[in-house]
This record gives C-alpha cells, structure tokens and sequence, in this order.
C-alpha cells in the first residue's frame, strides 16, 4: 500500500518529527510504500533518522497569503498525481491541512492526523482581537474536520475538544525506544525534555526545583530542548542562584541515554497532545512527577502507582511529590518499574496494528 504523508517539514527537533521518524520506518518495514511530502526544503538535514526507504518529496510555497495558499494547493495536487497514493496522512496544526479533502480524488482516503490540543492557539498575553480569531480558526476547524474519512488523535481528553465524533479515532503515540535496561535511579539528576516555550512552562518548573533545592541542593534538574532566549530562562536561574543546579542544554540526539543517567522525570506543560517524552522517561523506567495539563499525564499515569499527577498550577503538591521520590529510594523504584511496564501498551507492534487496520478499512469502503 502506497501511503503519502503531508506535513510542514519533518527536520526538526519536535515530537511530531520523532513520530513519523519511528512510525515511517515501521510502516516500511512492513511492505508498506511511503512517501512525505514537506514545505520549503524540509527534506534536508534532519535531526531524527528516517528509514532509507522513506520516499521525501517537497514543494516551495513562499509568498504573501494568497500566493502562499495558491502555491500550496497547486503543489499538493501535483504532487498526489506524481505519488498516486492509496491513503494521504495530513500532520499539519493549520488550517490550510483542512483544504486537503477538498483538493484530492475522492476515491483517495484522507486521514488527518491531530498531534496538539486546540489549547496551542491561546496564551495569556493574546489581546482580546487575536483571542477572537483563534475561536473562529477553531471553531471552522470543527466544522472542516467532518470532511476526513478519518480523523486521528492521540487521547481521549484531544476527542474531547472536537464536536464531530463520527470519523474520530484515538491512536496513541508509537513508543520510540525500549532500551533493554533502565535507569538504576541512583545518580541526584532529575530531567525535563521538550523545546523551551510558553507551552513546556519550564518557568514554573524552576520556580519549583528553587523550593526543591533548599531542601536537596545536591540534586541537579537538566531541561534538554532547543533555547529560546527570548523567555529568559537563565536570567531567572541566575536570579535564584541555581547556576549549577539548573542547567539548559541543547536537544540531544541521546536522549535515551540522559533518561537512563536520571532518577525523576519532570513535566509542567500547560497543554500536549499526548507527550511523547513522558512515554519515553516511563519505558527507562523513571518516576515522573507531570501536572494534571491537557492532555496525556491521565490517561498515561495512575497517580501514586506509576508516577504522579498534579492538580494544574498546585505548585506545593508538585513540589511535595518531587521530595517523596528524592527521599524514599524504594517509592522511586517501585513507581519506575510500573512506569516500564505501562509504557508497553505504547510499543510499535502495538500502535502499527492499529493504524494497518485502519487502512485496510478506508481502503475497503472506499
């Protein structure tokens, strides 16, 4: 089966990049025939490493809106000719993903695929005007979904935030890595994953670890993702003087091997879809402490059996938690083996059945 993906670009460092980064290669491996399609020039220098029987194509859609859209449309098409898919797969946050159904030979199913909660469009220093037009970006989102033979996301909370539910799936995340040891839990490292943004709300989390180091300030917090200097993350670690007990570093291609260096996994975000970093802290065995945010920590965790969740913003119960799993080694062990465990309903065999079933059925009622 022919499958081609449609997406902005896939040579970041984000999750929905380590997702087709994994997910691709399994379909490959499969006998399955797939394709990318990405904008710009995305093709090329990529962070995560794809199977070498991914096909990537590209189509340059530079320009002022009109010309943009034009462009992108034109391109699509040309491209879906020259592909011939059996399925299209839309990974794109947009709004222009939902022209696709629109655009294509109805005799091809289109899936689109949901990566983030709707949250994405809102912070808390939007004026009322741009507030205003992310409703209506939504709500005509809402509406154009319905168009999609199928329409994936990663959890049940991202089923909660869309109105039509007849074509909507929930297919979690595939579990990048399994390593075949996990972490002893004994290094005075705790770690946080995920690029620097409003999102990651890493500004709370060094507002917590502040208090957690009065008490062990032996303990170190590593948050790995790319920097944005505009949030100003090291001014407010000099401020407190955590120079050397909070450090900011660049994404790594080993993350694997900074979990297992670990001992606590930590999570303040104030919006996901389904994170896929706390899936890969949990199957190196960490226990994490992640707040109660839309959506995943729920639906991923049994708070106090395989790590904790934390009422959103509940700053002293998170810190409570931190120094639970920091004092009591048994408490951090046991809740970092259930983690492990659990983390197994995200494996590749799993997921892969899921989304094969799922083609074969567009295909057959097409």
């Amino acid at each position: 089966m022919n499958l081609l993906y449609i997406t902005n670009g896939v040579n970041g460092v984000g999750g929905l990049e380590r997702v087709l980064s994994v997910k691709t290669k399994i379909f490959a491996d499969n006998n399955y025939k797939v394709n990318i399609l990405g904008l710009n020039k995305t093709d090329q220098n990529f962070f995560y490493e794809f199977s070498e029987q991914v096909c990537f194509h590209d189509i340059i859609v530079k320009g002022n809106p009109v010309i943009y859209i034009f462009r992108y449309i034109s391109g699509v098409i040309k491209k879906i000719k020259e592909i011939n898919p059996d399925i299209i797969i839309v990974c794109d946050d947009g709004l222009k993903a939902f022209i696709i159904p629109f655009i294509t030979n109805k005799r091809i199913p289109v899936i689109y695929e949901r990566h983030v909660s709707n949250n994405i469009f809102f912070n808390d220093n939007q004026s009322f005007l741009s507030k205003k037009l992310s409703s209506i970006k939504i709500s005509t989102m809402k509406f154009l979904s319905r168009f999609f033979n199928a329409f994936v996301v990663l959890n049940e909370g991202n089923m909660s935030e869309w109105t039509y539910k007849e074509n909507i799936k929930v297919i979690e995340n595939i579990l990048p890595f399994f390593p075949e040891k996990i972490s002893r839990l004994e290094n005075k490292i705790a770690i946080a994953v995920g690029k620097q943004s409003y999102q990651k709300n890493y500004e709370r989390m060094i507002d917590i670890w502040k208090e957690v180091h009065k008490s062990f300030p032996e303990w170190i917090l590593f948050i790995y993702g790319k920097k944005d200097e505009t949030l100003k993350l090291q001014s407010q670690i000099d401020k407190h003087n955590l120079q050397d007990k909070v450090i900011l570093k660049n994404p790594a291609k080993d993350i694997e091997n900074k979990y297992l260096e670990s001992s606590i996994f930590l999570m303040t975000s104030r919006y996901e879809g389904q994170p896929m970093v706390l899936i890969e802290a949990m199957a190196c065995g960490l226990p994490s402490v992640t707040f109660d945010f839309q959506h995943g920590p729920k639906e991923m965790i049994t708070s106090g059996l395989n790590g904790f969740v934390v009422p959103y913003q509940d700053d002293d119960t998170f810190v409570k938690k931190i120094k639970e799993l920091i004092k009591n080694e048994e408490l951090r062990r046991g809740i970092g083996l259930n983690a492990r465990k659990a983390s197994e309903n995200y494996s590749g065999e799993k997921i892969f059945k899921k989304w094969d079933n799922l083609f074969k059925e567009l295909k057959t009622n097409v």
